[in-house]
């Protein structure tokens, strides 16, 4: 699947990435090299200037610790602000 813009793909949701990101106390060069961009492509990520390859969904979901729904689809919660018992902190 090729990259696309988020205009369009609906659904979509820029800066959660970022949001992730930062709660991890993860600059944006570390996450591109965890994911294997640039750190231009990374910043075009976050700003839904360029939607990545599925491919690249699941990886960057899989270093940020949650899932690809709920970065890209508005499905669920980020996993990371609820404790084992699924109640939040």
């Amino acid at each position: 699947m090729s990259e696309k813009t988020a205009e369009t793909r609906p659904g979509y949701i820029p800066g959660r990435i970022r949001k992730m990101r930062r709660q991890l106390g993860m600059c944006q060069y570390e996450l591109a090299e965890l994911i294997g961009v640039s750190q231009p492509r990374c910043s075009e990520y976050e700003n839904g200037r360029v939607i990545p390859a599925d491919s690249r969904k699941m990886k960057i979901a899989e270093v940020l610790g949650t899932t690809v729904g709920y970065l890209f689809y508005d499905l669920g919660d980020d996993k990371m602000s609820h404790g084992c018992d699924g109640k939040e902190e």
